[in-house]
């Protein structure tokens, strides 16, 4: 292997739950939520031997690196065209409402951070030609996703969710509650619905989990924690946080209850469904 060269799992999982994989994060953000939902969409790929990505345009390019390298029949497709030069994937320009694919073609679809923006009048789309505006553009979208969708597939989709039913971020994306997700059981059947939330850890938690885990963190941090612990600077306790003894930092994504979910997304998308559905039956 090259010395320039760095190879990591996509994905990890301890305990039931992703971990967060920083290759994914977005400098703009403090945790961008890229950093748990491409993890999980990867986690779900198993041994599936075809695979369409839905709006893989504008996704992170380590993502496109990823799915270009797949040991499987892989489509990528989305509303904008793409400079991005695939090698093994197949890209494929089209409205994810009307895909040119036959019935039944695809044994795993992808679709991370997408369904929230489809048919809104900010779809954040680039090209000049905008997409058609629909109000239930989302659940069009899905209805499409299940037709070319193979019996036992599995359709992967991670949006936002909380307590915000409605317009988001500028009205550029749509937030889902426990009301608005019910919209897509017309079309689509749950089969998992995990619930991710971006969380703020407090002085007490912080120092809690190094105690209980002194191996990950060097003295000096110790001592830097010691100390700002002693000084009462206290920072406000997150009640829903979920105590990891392997995912230790200032902030982080956990698994919470879908029932806890507290996500407002006011600067930015801070609860995430990351979830499995497949066909009616």
């Amino acid at each position: 292997m090259s010395p320039n060269t760095l190879t990591i799992p996509i994905y990890v999982s301890d305990g039931g739950q992703i971990v967060p994989n920083l290759l994914f994060h977005r400098s703009w953000d403090k945790l961008h939520s890229r950093c748990i939902e491409y993890p999980f969409a990867a986690s779900q790929v198993g041994s599936a031997e075809s695979l369409l990505d839905v709006g893989t345009a504008k996704s992170d390019v380590i993502w496109m690196q990823w799915l270009d390298q797949l040991p499987l029949k892989t489509t990528v497709t989305d509303y904008d065209p793409t400079d991005y030069p695939y090698k093994r994937a197949v890209f494929q320009q089209a409205d994810v409402r009307h895909l040119p694919f036959e019935d039944a073609s695809f044994e795993v679809i992808l679709a991370v951070s997408v369904i929230e923006h489809i048919g809104l009048s900010d779809s954040q789309v680039l090209s000049s030609d905008k997409p058609p505006e629909d109000t239930l553009g989302d659940v069009e979208a899905v209805r499409e996703l299940m037709r070319v969708l193979k019996p036992d597939g599995r359709l992967v989709m991670t949006f936002p969710y909380g307590l915000i039913d409605g317009l988001i971020l500028g009205g550029s994306a749509r937030g889902y509650t426990a009301h608005s997700l019910k919209r897509f059981e017309s079309v689509a059947r749950p089969l998992a619905l995990d619930y991710y939330e971006y969380q703020r850890m407090g002085v007490h938690e912080l120092y809690e989990e190094v105690k209980s885990n002194p191996s990950v963190f060097s003295h000096f941090k110790q001592q830097v924690l010691n100390r700002v612990f002693r000084s009462k600077k206290r920072v406000k306790q997150s009640p829903s946080l979920v105590p990891s003894t392997s995912i230790i930092g200032a902030v982080t994504w956990r698994k919470i209850p879908i029932e806890q979910a507290k996500a407002t997304h006011k600067s930015h998308v801070d609860g995430v469904i990351c979830g499995v559905w497949g066909k009616l039956k």
